[in-house]
């Protein structure tokens, strides 16, 4: 006996439910790497400077290499490798350094004069060193966060330059029907678009800081 064919469509909010579901409970089941930003507004996020040159460092004139993103808040290699690309492309669309070059292998497990030493026989004035210490994808009626946190370090004299550390809440807005309107539900910012706002905001800082008279 032949079966009919079940209807377009039939299951699928069932499905997706149980996978983001899966996403939220599972740290090391991640969904796909996002190929685009969410529609819904960027976060305001939230940067503090632990770490800051006391004199304009000139950056721009700097080549810099990016070392991959590290945990622990995304153990998936293909996010890290995803949040690494976009905080490259941000740097250099700030302009705030010459060259910002992404080694996309994992980052050595060694790091102080090792790795400076190396940066620098390569040709590189800085080392970008950075870590994703929260990731919290959110849903449509709680919030997420996204956290980054980056160091810059002189290849030359070893300094660290600078040390930054932002994150952003990523909220819904929940719809409510009232006497006089209806309040639409406005989805929460995707976590990808989150990471963008906060590495914006830490570029804007350094990029402010470096325009200060010496």
């Amino acid at each position: 006996m032949m079966r009919a064919a079940p209807p377009p469509g039939h299951g699928t909010g069932r499905a997706a439910a149980l996978l983001a579901a899966l996403a939220l409970c599972l740290p090391g089941c991640l969904p796909s790497v996002p190929a685009s930003r969410s529609a819904a507004p960027p976060p305001e996020p939230r940067v503090r400077v632990a770490v800051a040159p006391t004199a304009p460092a000139g950056l721009a004139g700097k080549r810099a290499l990016l070392l991959p993103l590290e945990g622990p808040g995304v153990t998936d290699r293909r996010w890290r490798l995803a949040f690494s690309r976009e905080l490259r492309d941000v740097l250099l669309r700030r302009r705030l350094c010459a060259v910002v070059e992404l080694r996309e292998t994992d980052a050595p497990a060694e790091g102080g004069p090792e790795l400076l030493e190396r940066a620098a026989a390569e040709g590189y004035d800085l080392v970008i060193r950075g870590g994703i210490p929260s990731l919290l994808f959110p849903s449509d009626v709680t919030a997420g966060l996204v956290a980054l946190r980056l160091r810059v370090t002189s290849t030359r004299t070893g300094t660290t330059l600078w040390i930054l550390d932002g994150e952003a809440d990523l909220r819904p807005r929940l719809g409510m029907d009232l006497v006089v309107a209806e309040v639409p539900h406005r989805p929460a910012p995707g976590v990808f678009q989150g990471f963008s706002a906060v590495a914006e905001a830490m570029a804007d800082v350094m990029a402010r800081s470096e325009r200060r008279s010496p």
